[in-house]
């Protein structure tokens, strides 16, 4: 859950990741969406770097992708995620019994651990994709230029900023009232010129 609101990807991606896709020595960290590997959506090469979200995420990450290396001595093409190893206890009932060096089938755990962690937090479940529709919300109060914008459309694996304003972009009614309250009838010095460059960018 952590990498995927640092990085949005895809939970058919993620299931699909080597540790090979993830360079944790680069600033941000670097996740290579190769699509000869990694089930990208329609087998696009994406190049992903951490989005600005809570540092306990990428300390989270981190802390994984060092125990796959140094304790579990997973090399760059095994699982970063690998599939549960099933076991017997004492009274032979299947049990939890480490790791395989597989990748999963599939991302119904993916969606499976979403569901478990919200009950457990006492939240609603939203699924896995909701984390790049927060992402997608996130764009529009942190980004302050349209370079800014086009780098976290393009992180997204959005070639064109419009897919990420239409997809992801819809406020909520009341976040709407507050955005349009707050909003200065002079405007602010050089805004005209910002939303020339942001059209043009969308255009």
């Amino acid at each position: 859950m952590a990498l995927a609101l640092l990085t949005g990807i895809r939970d058919r991606a993620l299931v699909s990741l080597s540790l090979r896709h993830i360079d944790m020595s680069k600033a941000p960290p670097l996740v290579r969406q190769e699509p000869d590997r990694v089930e990208t959506k329609f087998a696009k090469n994406i190049s992903t770097y951490f989005f600005p979200v809570c540092g306990d995420f990428h300390r989270i990450v981190a802390e994984w992708v060092d125990e796959l290396q140094t304790r579990l001595l997973f090399g760059p093409n095994d699982p970063l995620f690998p599939r549960t190893k099933m076991g017997h206890d004492g009274d032979k009932s299947f049990c939890v019994a480490g790791v395989e060096l597989i990748h999963w089938a599939d991302a119904s755990p993916v969606r499976a651990i979403y569901k478990e962690a919200f009950t457990r937090g006492g939240l609603p479940y939203f699924p896995p994709h909701s984390f790049r529709h927060t992402l997608g919300h996130l764009m529009q109060t942190m980004c302050r230029t349209p370079e800014q914008i086009r780098a976290w459309s393009q992180n997204l694996g959005h070639e064109n900023i419009a897919t990420t304003l239409t997809s992801y972009g819809r406020i909520d009614p009341h976040r709407q009232g507050a955005v349009i309250g707050a909003i200065s009838p002079d405007g602010a010095p050089g805004d005209a010129k910002v939303l020339a460059r942001i059209r043009a960018l969308v255009g």
